[in-house]
């Protein structure tokens, strides 16, 4: 059946290219024209018959493999180490499924792509074209997903498991690699090839919209040379740091680099890049209003996440317990298949497979992307800040993560415990919601020039933190026994120097937002005038905001609770023999110390914040002094 398949995929690839050229043609000559040009029913019908001449190509494309491989025809069941092991397979029904969802499949990808470059490209057109347009375009997406699922289910009795998830390049030759399977010289993982595809995705949209504000492309191109980079730096940092017991402690030191390998954290990845863009667009792109870039490209990180998780898929890994297929039979069979199958390449039993949880969290961050970028801004326009959707995105993929985590297969959890999993997640969400509020004082301040909401802020964070170390703070792992210490007994056991001073110095830190506090609300009084109007930032024409003593109390309090973070983190090197009772022990960071840290951070930054705040203050007050002067 060699001769049928050949001519079969030359005639597909021929048809498929005619149809292309009908239809793409059409699409770049609409986006050529520089009037506000109407397609015309000729347009219309010639593009239609592209639309269709394609549809028919991808037909004789699928179709090819069923006539290279006859025997496909002669299997009646499914082998003993598929999930579906011992069922009937109806050859003419996965036939059919593949023909018809190819059908649908092709014309469906080139309407999405061909609308997606008119509506990208095309900023005059008639109004009524572009309505139909936007309709069709927003159908054709769901039409493209179910047709993948349709035509690739066709399929699915017929692919070997687990499925290549890169290829090698070493001594022996160009060869597959499968979950399992270790290979000399060079790998290509689709594993990196989903993530490199998660950017390019990023990189459009961001792209697009650079474009629409500033009136040109490539302004992040070098933006993705530098935070990607980053991300993977950041990825692997977090992940060595959190597996370091696990994993790390008993390899060569060099083993740290070896990223080839595997292990990347997405909380630690994300956390770095933006970080590292945002520095980079304050730096080198002085003319894009940061938090507004902000807005437009930290949301669309969780497309790369939709994207990337396929990499997962083809791992074999990001999922959770064995659970009966049947509850899952709505999904395409592929999927089931492939999630029938253990991260060391071993198949489960008939009827089980693991919950597929990278698919929900992906279809999660796909639901979050346009909750953030167009639910929040419809609903909640008049009340956001600029920067408040990029802190949106820490908060949603912190809930996320923070569901997910407990549901993971145990093999997949960083730390010797879940507790390091569950408090990066729990970290994500407070670092969300301490970037909105920083953002909402910086700007409440800059038009109100009030310290109280910032007294209130740190006080009431530094209060939440002394709570804290009343939950569980320090895992004890002795080979698989794992033994938890409340917070408090282990800062008074006298074991823990290094929490003891945390704690004195949290406390150190409470008294004086306390004290930030009670001064601020006596300033507001007229009780307490006293300030210090030669330390005041902007100093010059215009300048009506000195600096009071109630603001200088909080600057003292931040740099103490700043350190008592610092080492609440760090102090798990230091604990006694009281804890650390086995030669192979281990002492692991749990919710306690873990939060209470993360909150004293988030309480100096709320009081050292205010500098910035009050500094923007003073240089517009300054700024509108020398333009009245001016204009006097």
């Amino acid at each position: 059946m060699l001769v049928p398949s050949i001519v079969t995929l030359v005639a597909g690839i021929l048809v498929s290219a005619i149809g292309g050229y009908l239809f793409y043609s059409k699409v770049a000559a609409f986006n050529k024209a520089s009037s506000v040009l109407a397609a015309t029913k000729k347009d219309i019908v010639q593009g239609g018959i592209g639309l269709l001449t394609l549809g028919a190509g991808f037909i004789l494309l699928f179709l090819t493999p069923f006539l290279n491989f006859p025997e496909w025809a002669s299997l009646e069941v499914h082998p003993e180490e598929s999930v579906f092991a011992g069922q009937a397979i109806n050859y003419g029904l996965y036939l059919s499924s593949a023909l018809i969802g190819s059908f649908f499949f092709g014309i469906s990808s080139a309407i999405v792509v061909g609308g997606l470059s008119i509506l990208m490209k095309k900023e005059k057109m008639d109004p009524f074209q572009k309505k139909v347009l936007k309709t069709v375009f927003y159908c054709a997406i769901p039409v493209l997903v179910l047709s993948f699922i349709l035509g690739s289910s066709g399929f699915g009795p017929y692919l070997t498991y687990p499925l290549i998830n890169g290829i090698g390049f070493g001594e022996a030759g160009i060869y597959w690699l499968r979950v399992g399977e270790r290979g000399d010289g060079l790998h290509i993982t689709w594993y990196a090839m989903c993530y490199l595809l998660g950017v390019a995705v990023c990189y459009i949209i961001c792209d697009h919209a650079m474009y629409k504000r500033y009136g040109k492309h490539g302004i992040i191109d070098t933006l993705v040379l530098v935070a990607f980079p980053a991300g993977i730096i950041g990825g692997r940092i977090w992940y060595v740091v959190g597996n370091w017991e696990r994993e790390f402690a008993s390899r060569p030191w060099y083993s740290v680099f070896e990223i080839w390998n595997g292990g990347l954290t997405i909380l630690g990845g994300a956390a770095a890049g933006i970080i590292v863009g945002y520095i980079f667009m304050r730096v080198r792109r002085k003319y894009v209003d940061p938090r507004w870039a902000v807005d437009v490209i930290v949301p669309t990180i969780l497309l790369a996440q939709f994207v990337g998780r396929w990499g997962n898929f083809f791992n074999c890994e990001v999922y959770g317990v064995a659970t009966d297929v049947s509850g899952w039979s709505f999904l395409p069979n592929w999927l089931l298949e492939q999630m029938h199958i253990s991260n060391s390449g071993s198949p489960l039993p008939a009827g089980e497979i693991y919950v597929p949880l990278f698919l929900i969290e992906g279809v999660i961050n796909l639901v979050g992307y346009f909750v953030i970028a167009k639910g929040l801004p419809a609903l909640f326009k008049k009340k956001l800040v600029p920067g408040d959707l990029g802190a949106a995105y820490f908060v949603w993929y912190g809930l996320v993560r923070m569901i997910m985590e407990p549901l993971r297969d145990t093999n997949f959890n960083m730390g010797t415990d879940n507790a390091w999993s569950v408090v990066n997640s729990i970290a994500y969400i407070l670092i969300g919601l301490a970037i909105f509020l920083l953002l909402h004082l910086h700007d409440g301040y800059k038009a109100k020039g009030s310290f109280l909401p910032y007294a209130i802020s740190a006080a009431a964070i530094s209060f939440v933190a002394l709570f804290m170390p009343l939950l569980p703070s320090i895992n004890v792992v002795d080979g698989k026994e794992v033994v938890s210490y409340l917070g408090y007994e282990v800062v008074f056991s006298g074991n823990a120097p290094v929490f003891m001073a945390a704690f004195v110095l949290m406390a150190v830190s409470f008294v004086l937002f306390i004290a930030s506090l009670i001064m601020v609300v006596l300033e507001k009084k007229g009780k307490l005038t006293k300030n210090f109007a030669f330390l005041s930032l902007g100093k010059g024409k215009g300048n009506a905001d000195p600096l009071p003593l109630s603001s200088v109390v909080g600057y003292l309090a931040a740099p103490f609770a700043l350190l008592s973070g610092i080492l609440y983190f760090a102090g798990t090197t230091a604990l006694g023999p009281l804890f650390l009772v086995g030669s192979e022990a281990s002492a692991n960071l749990s919710y306690g110390f873990s939060l209470a840290a993360i909150l004293l951070i988030v309480s100096s930054l709320v009081s050292l914040s205010e500098l910035l705040g009050r500094y923007d203050r003073n240089k517009a007050i300054r700024r509108e002094g020398e333009t009245s002067g001016a204009t006097l």
